[in-house]
């Protein structure tokens, strides 16, 4: 999205909240920057146009990232470091992979409950 784009999307959503206003372009924005989907490509990093994204290593192997010391110490802080270091996908993708995560822990504790 260049300058032009930007302030015609702004006049555009004049009417808008300033919050609003922001939220939109800032959608927008993450939007535009990003490779389309390809929900027929089998490797999911490659199907959300997450080849060259930070959350993976060289070799393509997913990693949960670990959050600097300095940034843990409130919730808040761990948040913002969040999303300023991550978009909006990766964010998405974060997501997902660990509500599987937890799915599957829950199912082990579940049979380890019954053994």
């Amino acid at each position: 999205m260049n300058k032009n784009e930007i302030i015609d999307f702004c006049l555009d959503n004049g009417h808008l909240s300033e919050s609003e206003l922001e939220r939109g372009l800032l959608n927008k924005l993450n939007t535009s920057t990003l490779p389309a989907y390809n929900h027929e490509e089998k490797n999911v990093r490659d199907a959300c146009g997450l080849a060259h994204s930070a959350l993976f290593s060289p070799d393509g192997e997913f990693a949960i990232p670990d959050v600097p010391e300095k940034e843990t110490d409130k919730i808040s802080k761990v948040i913002e470091y969040m999303e300023e270091t991550y978009n909006k996908r990766e964010l998405a993708y974060l997501f997902v992979q660990t509500t599987k995560v937890l799915q599957n822990m829950t199912k082990v504790l579940e049979i380890l409950k019954h053994l």
